[in-house]
C-alpha cells in the first residue's frame, strides 16, 4: 500500500502542475487505481491506521477530505490534516493550506494567512506560481506586479502549465514587464504544447487576429525577396514606391520618372482584413472605368473576382524639386503618370466566370471550397480533405489572373498557400490615391477596369450551410477523430486519421425531444456523457477497455434541440497517409500492441457520421423510471414543462455544466450552437485498408505466436563440465513470465545436434536459461556450437511481438503421462495435424527438481496423435568404467526417478508454408526443422496413409475455416451462417472425393474442430435460441456421419442449396 501512495502522490503534484482543476483530479487518481486494482476506500482505510507515520499520509488524509475522493467531502478536517502537516513545513501540505486560508475552505477567509503559507519556502511550481498570482492581485500583501511577474516565471521555467499561461498575459498585456508579443507567443505555445485550455484558446483567439506569421516576415513581391533581407531604399526603389501611376487601358504601370524622394518614410504591415470580392467585373457595357482616365480597353471580365491582400504598405515622402515646378499638363502626365499611391496592398487575385449561371447548390459548394481553402493557407492547418479527389471542373471555372485554371482543390489550396506561405504575391491595389494635380481619387485596381459591387468575403459567402461547414470544422475540431484519454475523457484527436473524398451532406433539421438513457457500463457513462449515445457493441472498439460496471440508477435525462445534420458517407472517407504510416510503423515495431496503443491515442479511437448541432440541456436521475425512451416535443418546448414537473426537475445543466433554471431555458436556446450528440459512430479501425487490418487482428487476437527468435553463441562455456548453463538475456523486457521456450542445440555447420540435450528454464521477464547436457560421448566442442531459440506466448499479454514471424500459427498442448520402465513408446492426442507441421517438445517432473535426461523423438504421426520414443541418454553409462563411484551412485538413484514418476510434456505445433524462421537476433533465417521435428510423408502411421490421401481437403476445410472465419466470428456475425457458407463454398472440394468412409474422417473432424474451436475462442453467445438449437443438432449430427449430416444441413438451408456428397 505504501507505493500505491507514493504513487498517487507523485500523481497527483504531476497533475496539479498540469493546472487540472480540483474536480479533473479525482478521476485522474481513480484511474491509476483503477490500473492497479485497488478501491480508493481501502486506500482510506488504511490511511486511516498509519496515517500519524508519514506526513505525506497526513496531508493524503486532508486531500481526500478536500476532494471528497474515497469519504464524504469535509473541509473541516481537510483544513485540520493540512494544518497539522503544515507545521511540519510539508511543502504540498502548505500550498493547499494557503488555498483553504484564500476561499475559506473548513475555516475563515483570511487573505494573510493564505499568503503567509504560500509563501513559506517550496519545492513545487504551483505553490509558487499562487504565490505570484497573490502578489499580482494584492492577496494578504500589497500588489507588486514586477515580484509577481518574477514568480510566474520560476514556475513558468519549471513546466508549471498555469504559470507559463500567467507569463504570457504578462508579456502581453506589459504587467511588471515591458510588453513583448513574440514573447507572450512563446508562453502561450509551452502553455499550450503542454495542455493548458486557456492557452490554447488564446492561441486560437490571435491566430484569427492574422499576426502569428507575418510580423517576423513582412514580404514583398518584385523578385519575390524577403524583406529582412532588403534594406528600406532597396524595397523603395524594387517596388518603385516613389513614382507616379500611369494608367492606360486595363493596367497601371509606373511613370517613367520619379516623383517622391527616396529616403522617405516606409512602413510595411499585415494586412489585417477580409479578401475583397468584386461583382461583374470588366463589363464591356459598363459606362465608366474607375481603373483608366479614358477606358479604351476593359481587362478579364468576370462574374466575380476576389483580391486576396496579404501585406499593406505606405509611404511617405517629400515631392521631387524639379516635379513641383513642372506646368506642362500633357509632358507631367507622361513622365509622371496620374495618381499617387500612398498605400499599396499585394497580394493575389481570382477571377470566378460563369458564377450567375451555375446552380445554387454549385455556387454554395464552391463558396466552401474557397473559404476552407483560404482559411487553410491562412493559417497552415491541417486538413481532413483530400484535396487531389475534388474535381472542381463541374463548378463555376477559378482562373487566376494569368489565366491559369485551377479545376481541382488542390490547385486552389497549392495557389493560396504560395500566397500566405511562401508569399510570392503582386500588388493588387493602390489606395490613397491623389492624383499629380493634388486632387484625392477612388481606389486603382490592376486588372479591374470596373465593377458592379464591392463586397468583404465573408459577406459574399453569406450564412449558406456549406459556408456554415468551415466555421464548424474550425469551431467544433469536426472530423477529427474522438480519442478516449487516460482520465477516461473523450476529447478530439490531435491529428487528422481521415481524408475525404466528398463534402459531406448537411440537412437542416428542426426537431426537439428529451430521452432517458441507462446506461450499463463505465465506458457508456462517459460516452454518454460526451454525447455518443449509439453505441452497443464495444468489442468492434479495438484499443477501447469495456468494463463490467452496473450503475441501473444512474439514468441520463437529455434536451435535444437538433437544428443541423451533418452526414458522412463510409464510402466518402479513406485512412489519411499519414494516419496509413504511422499505422505501418507501428505494425513494424517490437511491441505493436503499445505502438497501435500509441497511434490510436493520438489519431483518436472513434469517428461519427452522423453529427448533431444544435443545443442540449441535461439533468442525472437517481431513481428508477420505466417505460419512457424518447419523447417528441413542440416548438416552443413548452411542454416540457409537464414532464420535469412529473420528474420532479427543477433545473437543467448545460454541457458545460452551468445551472439553467426553468425562466431561463428558452433564453439559453437561441445561443450559439454546439454538438449535441455524435451517432453511427465507426472505429477507426474499420476505415483502415484490409491488409492493416489483419495485420492488426494478428496482433490482437488471443492465440500463442513465435513471439522471439533468437541465436547464441556458446563460446564462453566450460569444457570441463559436465553440465552447462547458459544465461540468454533478451533485448526488450516481456510484460510477464508467462511464455514457453523451445529449441535445440545446432554444430557451426547449421546441423542440428543429436549429441546435447537443451532444456530451457529460469523464465523472467528480462530472459531465460539454457540447460545443456550431453547425451552421449562426442568429439564434437559445444564451443563451436550454437543454441537456437524460440519464445512462444500471446503477444498480447507479453507486449512483445517481433514482425518477422507474425503469420506462423501456433498450437499449444499440455499432456500428462505415466512412465512406464518396460515402454519406451508413447501415443499422445494432439490437436488435428497435417504434413509440414513442426512439432517440438519440452518435459517436466512437476513432483521434483529433477530434469528429464533423455530425449524425445518423434517416431510416427496420424490425424490428431503422435507417437514419440523416450531415448535414456547414454553418456552417464559409459562414465562408469571411472573412479568416481559416488557418482555413478547418484546417476542411478536418478535413473530410478525417470522411470517412475509422471511427466509433464509441453508440445507446440507449428503452422508454416514458409519452411524457415527468420531469426531476431542475426538477419538470418533457419530451417523450422533444425527447432524440432517436421511432420512428413515418411514419419506418417502407415495404417492412416490412405485417409491421408485427402489430407489437402482438410488443409483447406479445416485450417482455412478456422483462419479465415474467426475475424467474422469476432465481429459478431452468427456462427451457424457461416458455417453454412463455408460449407456451400467448399462443394467442389468435397465432389471430388470419392470415398464416402474418408468423407466422414477428412471433412466432419476439421469442419467441427474450426467452428467449435471458433466459438470457445470467442466465447460467442447465442441470442437465437432457434439458431442455438440448430447448432447444437449439427453438431450432433456432424459427429454421427455424412448421411445424418446431409438431413440436417437441408433442413436449414434449404434442398435448392443442399451439398451434394457424391
Amino acid at each position: 500500500m505504501k507505493s500505491i501512495i507514493a504513487g498517487l502522490l507523485a500523481l497527483l503534484i504531476k497533475a496539479t502542475n498540469e493546472g487540472k482543476s480540483r474536480e479533473q483530479l479525482p478521476s485522474i487518481l481513480d484511474s491509476f487505481l483503477s490500473s492497479h486494482n485497488v478501491a480508493i476506500e481501502k486506500v482510506y482505510l488504511w490511511l486511516c491506521e498509519n496515517k500519524m507515520t508519514n506526513l505525506d499520509y497526513v496531508f493524503f488524509m486532508g486531500y481526500l477530505n478536500y476532494s471528497g475522493f474515497g469519504t464524504n467531502l469535509d473541509f473541516n478536517k481537510a483544513f485540520n490534516y493540512f494544518h497539522q502537516a503544515s507545521s511540519e513545513k510539508h511543502p504540498i501540505s502548505q500550498y493547499y493550506l494557503g488555498i483553504c486560508y484564500e476561499f475559506g475552505y473548513g475555516t475563515a477567509i483570511d487573505k494573510r494567512s493564505s499568503f503567509s503559507s504560500l509563501s513559506a519556502k517550496g519545492e513545487y511550481p504551483f505553490g509558487i506560481n499562487m504565490l505570484g498570482y497573490c502578489y499580482l492581485k494584492g492577496i494578504g500583501t500589497s500588489i507588486d506586479t514586477k515580484k509577481g511577474f518574477n514568480l510566474f516565471l520560476q514556475a513558468a521555467n519549471m513546466k508549471n502549465n498555469i504559470a507559463q499561461y500567467n507569463i504570457a498575459v504578462c508579456f502581453e498585456d506589459g504587467i511588471g514587464t515591458i510588453k513583448n508579443f513574440d514573447k507572450a507567443i512563446l508562453w502561450y505555445t509551452k502553455s499550450a504544447d503542454n495542455g493548458y485550455d486557456k492557452a490554447i484558446k488564446r492561441l486560437e483567439k490571435l491566430s484569427d487576429d492574422l499576426l502569428l506569421d507575418y510580423e517576423k516576415k513582412n514580404i514583398v513581391d518584385a523578385g519575390k525577396k524577403d524583406v529582412d533581407s532588403l534594406t528600406e531604399q532597396k524595397i523603395i526603389q524594387q517596388w518603385k514606391l516613389n513614382y507616379g501611376l500611369f494608367c492606360d487601358g486595363a493596367s497601371i504601370q509606373p511613370s517613367k520618372k520619379a516623383v517622391l524622394v527616396d529616403d522617405g518614410d516606409l512602413d510595411i504591415n499585415l494586412y489585417k482584413g477580409m479578401p475583397i470580392v468584386f461583382i461583374n467585373t470588366n463589363n464591356p457595357d459598363c459606362s465608366t472605368s474607375p481603373l483608366t482616365i479614358e477606358n479604351h480597353n476593359c481587362g478579364i471580365y468576370s462574374d466575380v473576382c476576389i483580391n486576396f491582400p496579404v501585406i499593406e504598405i505606405t509611404y511617405k515622402a517629400d515631392q521631387l524639386e524639379f516635379f513641383s515646378k513642372f506646368t506642362d499638363d500633357e509632358v507631367l502626365h507622361e513622365l509622371y503618370g496620374h495618381f499617387i499611391a500612398k498605400k499599396i496592398l499585394a497580394g493575389g487575385q481570382l477571377h470566378i466566370k460563369n458564377f450567375s449561371l451555375a446552380a445554387p447548390s454549385q455556387r454554395e459548394i464552391l463558396k466552401f471550397y474557397i473559404i476552407w481553402a483560404y482559411n487553410l493557407a491562412k493559417n497552415n492547418n491541417e486538413t481532413p480533405f483530400d484535396n487531389n479527389s475534388f474535381d472542381l471542373s463541374i463548378l463555376p471555372r477559378i482562373e487566376t489572373s494569368k489565366g491559369v485554371a485551377l479545376d481541382t482543390l488542390q490547385k486552389l489550396s497549392n495557389w493560396l498557400r504560395k500566397l500566405y506561405q511562401d508569399n510570392i504575391i503582386n500588388i493588387i491595389s493602390y489606395e490613397d490615391l491623389v492624383s499629380i494635380k493634388g486632387e484625392i481619387s477612388s481606389d486603382k485596381h490592376p486588372g479591374i477596369a470596373n465593377f458592379k459591387e464591392k463586397l468583404g468575403l465573408e459577406m459574399w459567402v453569406g450564412n449558406e450551410a456549406y459556408v456554415k461547414l468551415a466555421k464548424w470544422i474550425k469551431d467544433f475540431h469536426l472530423f477529427l477523430g474522438l480519442a478516449i484519454n487516460k482520465s477516461n475523457e473523450v476529447e478530439s484527436s490531435k491529428k487528422f486519421a481521415i481524408n475525404f473524398i466528398e463534402v459531406p451532406t448537411i440537412n437542416s433539421r428542426d426537431e426537439s425531444y428529451f430521452e432517458l438513457i441507462n446506461p450499463t457500463t463505465k465506458l457508456e457513462e462517459i460516452l454518454i456523457s460526451n454525447n455518443i449515445f449509439s453505441i452497443k457493441n464495444f468489442r468492434n472498439f479495438p484499443f477501447i477497455i469495456n468494463d463490467d460496471f452496473n450503475d441501473k440508477e444512474n439514468i441520463h435525462l437529455v434536451v435535444k434541440y437538433e437544428q443541423y445534420e451533418i452526414l458522412i458517407s463510409r464510402y466518402h472517407i479513406k485512412p489519411s497517409e499519414v494516419f496509413k504510416n504511422a499505422i505501418e510503423e507501428a505494425l513494424k515495431s517490437m511491441k505493436p500492441f503499445n505502438a497501435l496503443q500509441d497511434v490510436f491515442n493520438v489519431y483518436g479511437h472513434l469517428f461519427p457520421l452522423r453529427i448533431i448541432l444544435g443545443k442540449s440541456l441535461k439533468n442525472i436521475l437517481t431513481t428508477e423510471i420505466f417505460g419512457i425512451e424518447k419523447i417528441n416535443l413542440k416548438l416552443p418546448i413548452l411542454s416540457l414543462q409537464s414532464y420535469l414537473n412529473n420528474l420532479n426537475i427543477t433545473y437543467l445543466t448545460t454541457q458545460k455544466g452551468e445551472v439553467v433554471e426553468e425562466d431561463d431555458w428558452f433564453k439559453k436556446t437561441n445561443n450559439d450552437l454546439e454538438i449535441i450528440e455524435y451517432d453511427e459512430v465507426i472505429s477507426l479501425y474499420d476505415v483502415l485498408e484490409a491488409e492493416q487490418k489483419k495485420n492488426i487482428d494478428l496482433i490482437l487476437n488471443n492465440n500463442l505466436k513465435v513471439i522471439l527468435t533468437g541465436i547464441n553463441d556458446l563460446k564462453d562455456l566450460d569444457i570441463d563440465n559436465i553440465e552447462h548453463y547458459k544465461r540468454i538475456n533478451i533485448e526488450l523486457s516481456l510484460e510477464n513470465e508467462n511464455y514457453e521456450v523451445f529449441g535445440s542445440i545446432i554444430t557451426n555447420d547449421n546441423l542440428k545436434s543429436e549429441d546435447f540435450l537443451a532444456r530451457f528454464r529460469l523464465f523472467d521477464v528480462n530472459g531465460f536459461s539454457v540447460m545443456i547436457k550431453p547425451l552421449k560421448r562426442s568429439k564434437v566442442d559445444i564451443r563451436t556450437c550454437h543454441i537456437l531459440w524460440m519464445i512462444v506466448g500471446n503477444p498480447s499479454k507479453l507486449s512483445v511481438f517481433s514482425p518477422n514471424n507474425r503469420d506462423i500459427q501456433v498450437d499449444f498442448i499440455e499432456r500428462s503421462i505415466a512412465l512406464n520402465v518396460d515402454d519406451s513408446f508413447y501415443y499422445i492426442k494432439t490437436l488435428p495435424l497435417s504434413k509440414g507441421n513442426i512439432i517440438l517438445i519440452d518435459a517436466y517432473y512437476p513432483s521434483t527438481n529433477y530434469e528429464p535426461h533423455s530425449i524425445f523423438k518423434l517416431v510416427e504421426w496420424e490425424d490428431e496423435a503422435i507417437n514419440f520414443q523416450i531415448i535414456k541418454s547414454t553418456y552417464n553409462e559409459s562414465s562408469l568404467d571411472s573412479s568416481e563411484v559416488q557418482h555413478g551412485e547418484n546417476i542411478n538413484s536418478l535413473t530410478n526417478i525417470e522411470h517412475s514418476a509422471n511427466i509433464v510434456l509441453h508440445i507446440c505445433i507449428l503452422h508454416s508454408d514458409y519452411g524457415s524462421l527468420r531469426i531476431d537476433n542475426h538477419e538470418k533465417e533457419c530451417d523450422l526443422d533444425l527447432f524440432g521435428y517436421i511432420l512428413t510423408k515418411e514419419n506418417l502411421n502407415k495404417k492412416f496413409e490412405e485417409i491421408d490421401k485427402f489430407d489437402s481437403i482438410q488443409n483447406t476445410i479445416g485450417r482455412p475455416f478456422i483462419n479465415d472465419y474467426t475475424s467474422k466470428i469476432k465481429w459478431g456475425i452468427e456462427p451457424t451462417k457461416l458455417l453454412l457458407e463455408y460449407l456451400k463454398e467448399s462443394k467442389e472440394k468435397v465432389r471430388s472425393l470419392q470415398r464416402r468412409g474418408s468423407i466422414a474422417k477428412s471433412v466432419k473432424k476439421p469442419l467441427w474442430m474450426g467452428a467449435s474451436q471458433m466459438l470457445h475462442k470467442n466465447k460467442y453467445e447465442f441470442t437465437d435460441m432457434q439458431c442455438e438449437y440448430k447448432f447444437k443438432n449439427l453438431k450432433k449430427n456432424i459427429k454421427s456421419g455424412s448421411k445424418s449430416w446431409k438431413s440436417e444441413i437441408e433442413e436449414i438451408i434449404g434442398r435448392k442449396q443442399l451439398i451434394e456428397l457424391k
